[in-house]
Formats: C-alpha cells, structure tokens, sequence
C-alpha cells in the first residue's frame, strides 16, 4: 500500500508539475528536469513565522547558498498551507517570494509544494492555482507538487476522486 502511495504522490507531481509547462510548450511533453538529483524539502514549520515556535528559524533564504554547493538541484518548498496562520493563499509571499528568487540566483530549481486536505476540493484548488500564477520579480515555480498523505478524508476512493 505504502509504495502505491508513493507511487500516486510522485505521478501527481508530475502531472501538476508538467501542466504550466505542457501550457507553455504544447507538444514538447512534460518537463521533468526539476525532480533531477539531489532536492531538500523545506516546510512552512521550516521558515515562515506564523508557524514557528521562538527561536530562529530552521531555514532562511541564506540557507539556500548552502545548499547549492552541496549538491542541491531542487528544493521542494512548501509554498501553501490551508491554515488561519497563512497570509492568504500562500504560506507567506514575501519569504516564498525572496527563497524562489535565491534558489533561481544559485541555479537551484523549487518545486512548490502544497498539502491539500482534500475535505474541501474548491479551497485546494484556489491555492495550486495560486503557485501556479505565482511570480516574484520575474521568477516562478518550476514544477508544483501535491503531498498527498492527508486522511481527513477517510474513504481512499472518495479522498482519490477528490485528489483528480
């Protein structure tokens, strides 16, 4: 069970990774590029305020430069949250904003990443739509990514219908 999971959650982030590049370059096939090599997943709880406790934060945009040299190609960053503590659509647009920007500056690709919940279809699709517009002085996403774990939809047939 846990491998066809897996196996769902990286098909969705292809097909919601390919679809602003299949819009783009119609006929060119999906771009798969960003999921290349080494990635770093870097959650709200990681960088946004809102969702830390005290203390400094896990990562900040100067982490990126760390990463780079380490190997890095791709960072998975949570972009979105269905949660009060978000700003709106997106986790918070500035810092989202200001880690795309230092991930593109450093040759790192960012894979936005959003969790949906499933329950409400309609409020998860407005947030992908809203990385998938997403841009910060030019720059956006590379691909967008759904974590699909969530189970507050217990039936898997009606979380999957709801998933597509």
């Amino acid at each position: 069970m846990r491998r066809r999971v897996l196996a769902a959650a990286f098909v969705a982030g292809l097909v919601i990774g390919a679809a602003p590049t299949l819009l783009v370059t119609a006929g060119a096939g999906p771009n798969i590029d960003p999921y290349r090599g080494l990635g770093a997943w870097v959650d709200v709880f990681d960088y946004v305020p809102a969702f830390r406790g005290p203390g400094p934060p896990a990562v900040t945009v100067d982490t990126i430069d760390d990463l780079s040299p380490l190997g890095v190609k791709t960072i998975y960053l949570q972009a979105s949250l269905d949660d009060e503590r978000s700003k709106g659509l997106l986790a918070d647009r500035e810092l989202v904003g200001q880690m795309l920007e230092r991930a593109h500056e450093v040759g790192v690709n960012v894979v936005g990443w959003y969790y949906p919940q499933l329950v409400t279809p309609a409020r998860d699709l407005r947030r992908v739509e809203a990385m998938a517009k997403f841009r910060w002085n030019g720059h956006r996403f590379d691909s967008i990514a759904l974590d699909i774990e969530s189970r507050l939809v217990p039936d898997v047939n009606e979380r999957n219908a709801r998933l597509i």
